[in-house]
């Protein structure tokens, strides 16, 4: 069974054997002209283009606010590294298999961590605090 935790080291390890295999071998991070993959990959962003068009028009504009945030994430990420790889190890898992309590444990884990970096980029008075939840 495998461990779903990771440290530091082991963070900064994956990043540099990353890197070695981006550098040895580059014509597998690079685009294909596989037509099969092409299709297959067009389905899936096509489902997603169309879930993602319905959670937006949810009321109370929160399916708004999730697909902003997705698009301004995914935004960044081409620029930033290091969120690359976090979305892409956080994709490497089916979320869907977790409980409640353990959504809501992810889901604090992470506010503590914003709250956090809000505290320490603020620079034009109190950084918004977000309450976990259950709390």
């Amino acid at each position: 069974m495998s461990r779903y935790e990771i440290t530091k080291d082991e963070y900064r390890q994956y990043e540099k054997l990353e890197k070695e295999e981006r550098d040895s071998y580059p014509e597998l991070f690079i685009n294909t002209d596989n037509e099969l993959l092409k299709e297959i990959i067009s389905g899936r962003l096509n489902k997603i283009h169309s879930i993602l068009k319905d959670l937006s028009v949810e009321k109370a504009s929160k399916g708004f606010n999730l697909v902003k945030n997705f698009e301004f994430t995914l935004t960044n990420m081409q620029n930033n590294k290091k969120l690359y790889l976090f979305l892409q190890k956080f994709s490497d898992n089916n979320l869907s298999l977790l409980g409640e309590d353990d959504l809501v444990e992810v889901l604090n884990t992470l506010y503590k961590v914003m709250n956090i970096a809000e505290e320490e980029n603020s620079s034009w008075g109190a950084p918004t605090i977000i309450i976990a939840v259950g709390q």
